[in-house]
């Protein structure tokens, strides 16, 4: 990997990724803890380390995190909050890969080439380094980690920091808005990788395994593999679902959530009224007017019963950013300096929360370290710094930032309901992590499915097997 100067701070050019050390490197941790305390005390250079896959297909690849990386690193607050302060930026491709991950986290330590760490992503990968860079010292400061069992800091993950919060908010929030509608019956219709595939689980299975959790009574759940496509059954897998529940909560791709509600349109769960599905998008920052149900190569009929099938679902999702200048200046930078420093294009795709949280990573993380060295201490010193980041409220990209005491963000979350006549989503109400608490949008109110007036019961007046009514014949 070559690193050059770009506007007085060194960055890597993307290119080749330097091949993980071997393992037997790693017990050279005598020399390294001296020579990062001597380099310490020159207080000339900050080295942060960026690990993550490479894989563009992934929306926190390297690709689109390196950008805000740079531009936050190159901003005129880190620029006074560590002001003569040379910073350098190098990253390591981690393959999601629990060998290639550690062994790229160990080549940094063992070079004495990291300061803090960016990243991991991929909870497999995570894991390992988050124990390491404890006892190494090394803040980590990532918006992955987000499985319940990265909340438990002390024991083993002492000095990490989670930008994005836990997905644990994710299931106080379900349980809050289901309470809300005296909804009971609930059912987990998401993604999951096969047993047998190498693959471990999915982010789907993460974040519903804290719904399930949250929920008082057991739901139903049901899995499916979206990268094997001749297996999946949705109208099979729908029928058995609609036999003990009428609420849906649904995680897969938008591709594989259109091709489940359409299979719904075609059983009438949806013209009937009494279904109401919800589709998790924490991992895409959803644009004014956005249309999931269109597709651009299915004809105008199959979009038409698409749009139909679309006015029984609602989506939770990260709160959108703002319609801002700033932001709206921000997603412009991150996109140009992508294409044009790391040969990546994001197209039409907009820049997701992931992106946005590293940028806030670098911000947060300055700052701790310009309280650190204020109060006499080192920027070796990556307990002390990791203390200062946590408890604290600061200005991010997208707003106001707020780390609680555990080193978890207070991540709030939206709920968007579709207009049926425009097609396009919409705010209806958002979920406060910080407060635990749901703030309806003013003069907004959700369209519900079939022609109700009101949401649907949470049993349906027969029962779930007719069993409740009389038989017409009697």
């Amino acid at each position: 990997m070559r690193v050059t100067s770009f506007s007085g701070v060194d960055i890597p050019h993307f290119g080749s990724i330097i091949e993980p050390v071997e393992l037997e490197l790693a017990f050279q941790n005598d020399q390294s803890f001296i020579s990062r305390f001597e380099r310490s005390l020159k207080g000339k250079e900050l080295q942060i380390a960026v690990l993550a896959p490479q894989d563009p297909s992934l929306q926190y690849s390297l690709q689109k995190i390196l950008p805000p990386i740079t531009m936050a690193v190159l901003s005129e607050q880190v620029r006074q909050l560590l002001p003569n302060r040379k910073i350098t930026v190098r990253y390591r491709d981690t393959k999601c890969s629990s060998t290639d991950g550690p062994l790229a986290a160990f080549d940094f330590y063992i070079n004495h080439t990291a300061d803090v760490f960016l990243g991991p992503m991929c909870d497999y990968v995570i894991a390992p380094v988050a124990r390491y860079a404890g006892r190494w010292g090394i803040p980590v400061l990532t918006p992955g980690a987000q499985a319940e069992a990265f909340r438990h800091k002390n024991q083993q993950y002492s000095t990490l920091t989670r930008l994005a919060g836990s997905y644990s908010l994710v299931g106080e929030g379900f349980s809050k808005i289901l309470a809300l509608f005296g909804w009971r019956h609930v059912a987990l219709f998401y993604h999951n990788y096969a047993v047998g595939s190498g693959k471990g689980h999915s982010l789907c299975h993460f974040t519903l395994g804290t719904v399930f959790t949250a929920l008082n009574s057991t739901p139903v759940y049901k899995s499916f593999d979206e990268t094997q496509e001749d297996r999946i059954d949705f109208h099979g897998a729908l029928k058995s679902i609609a036999a003990k529940a009428r609420i849906v909560i649904l995680c897969a791709s938008p591709p594989k959530v259109r091709d489940i509600l359409l299979a719904a349109e075609d059983l009438k769960m949806v013209s009937s009224g009494e279904y109401v599905f919800f589709n998790v998008e924490l991992f895409t920052n959803l644009r004014k007017g956005y249309m999931p149900w269109h597709d651009a190569n299915a004809t105008d009929e199959n979009n038409e019963r698409a749009k139909r099938a679309y006015e029984a679902l609602l989506t939770v999702t990260v709160r959108p950013p703002p319609d801002s200048t700033e932001y709206m200046a921000f997603d412009k930078q991150v996109k140009e300096l992508a294409l044009n420093k790391f040969n990546f294009s994001f197209g039409d795709e907009p820049v997701n929360p992931f992106v946005t949280a590293f940028y806030d990573a670098v911000i947060l993380y300055a700052t701790a370290l310009n309280e650190t060295l204020a109060n006499g201490g080192s920027i070796t010193n990556g307990t002390d710094i990791t203390s200062r980041m946590w408890n604290k409220t600061f200005q991010g990209i997208t707003g106001n930032v707020s780390i609680d005491s555990n080193g978890d963000r207070n991540a709030d979350y939206s709920l968007l309901d579709m207009d049926p006549k425009s097609g396009a989503f919409h705010v209806v109400a958002h979920y406060s992590g910080k407060t635990k608490s749901i703030i309806e949008v003013a003069n907004v109110s959700i369209h519900w499915p079939g022609g109700r007036t009101t949401w649907p019961p949470d049993t349906p007046k027969c029962g779930f097997d007719g069993s409740g009514c009389p038989s017409k014949s009697m």
